[in-house]
C-alpha cells in the first residue's frame, strides 16, 4: 500500500473520524490531486466523513500537490503556504478552504 493511501485512507480518516468538530467547521468538499499517488476526494460535509480515491469536479477546493510534498506538510517539514507560494501547492476552488489545509493535514 502507498504511503500515500496509508495517508488518506487510514491516518486521514481515523484523524476526522476523532475530530468531529473539525469536520463541522470546515463543512464542505476537497479534491486532491496527487501527482504520482492519485486522486482523492474527501467530503467533510457528512460525519463521519467520506474519503474515497476518485476524481469529482464537485468538490469546492480542489489541490493540486506532489506525493512528497503533500506528506511533508502533514508532517510539518512544509509549510502550506509556502509551498503554495513557490507553486509546490495549486488551488482551484475556494481559497478560504484551503487555508483551512494545515488544520486538515495535523495529525502526523
Amino acid at each position: 500500500m502507498s504511503e500515500v493511501k496509508i495517508f488518506f485512507e487510514e491516518k486521514m480518516m481515523t484523524h476526522l473520524k476523532q475530530s468531529q468538530e473539525l469536520v463541522e467547521d470546515i463543512n464542505a468538499t476537497y479534491q486532491f490531486n496527487v501527482e504520482g499517488a492519485g486522486n482523492w476526494f474527501v467530503d467533510l460535509t457528512t460525519f463521519p466523513p467520506i474519503i474515497e480515491a476518485k476524481v469529482t469536479e464537485e468538490a469546492d477546493c480542489t489541490i493540486g500537490i506532489k506525493a512528497d510534498d503533500l506528506i511533508a506538510i502533514a508532517k510539518k517539514e512544509l509549510n502550506g503556504q509556502m509551498a503554495f507560494m513557490t507553486g509546490k501547492l495549486s488551488i482551484d476552488g475556494n481559497f478560504g478552504l484551503a487555508l483551512k489545509l494545515e488544520s486538515l493535514l495535523d495529525f502526523e
